[in-house]
């Protein structure tokens, strides 16, 4: 079963690593950016109360292909929607309920929306491979591309890699 929240905190990979093992009884992923290998992020899918001071929390609003083991290239997708906005974003996440209706190698998603900003939104799509979602971005009919982040025109992505 999925969960309903979601809980962030970014930090050093040593503090991150002993709030895992403070916490054996929880759903915790330590991620590391790809872009910023000193950037580390752990993730609490155990859809319990946060365990995290001054964390993100959000709640899940949509899946597609829930996968608990949560194997593969992570992108964090940060967009700012309003109501006619959300319309348009629903419509195509209908689309990519059908594994031919999303994008080549895209395994799953999970649309978040924040506790605090009801049109702040944080899709979490998991490829098979940085390649794949390379390609997508680079698409010029991606559908998701019509969307931004506060204020800006593009969304704000962030690429993640599982840390060990």
């Amino acid at each position: 079963m999925a969960p309903r929240e979601i809980h962030f905190t970014f930090g050093p990979k040593e503090a991150l690593k002993k709030l895992i093992q403070a916490h054996p009884d929880r759903k915790l992923l330590l991620f590391q950016a790809v872009t910023d290998k000193e950037r580390y992020m752990l993730f609490d899918y155990s859809g319990k109360e946060t365990i995290f001071s001054g964390g993100l929390s959000y709640q899940v609003v949509r899946q597609v292909e829930f996968d608990k083991d949560w194997d593969g290239f992570f992108e964090f997708r940060y967009l700012t929607l309003d109501e006619d906005e959300q319309k348009v974003f629903r419509a195509i996440m209908d689309k990519w309920v059908r594994k031919d209706g999303r994008p080549f190698g895209l395994n799953e998603t999970v649309i978040l929306q924040s506790e605090k900003k009801n049109f702040e939104f944080l899709m979490i799509n998991v490829w098979e491979a940085e390649a794949d979602f390379v390609d997508w971005t680079n698409l010029k009919d991606n559908e998701l591309q019509q969307f931004g982040n506060a204020g800006n025109n593009q969304a704000l992505v962030v690429e993640y890699k599982r840390a060990k």
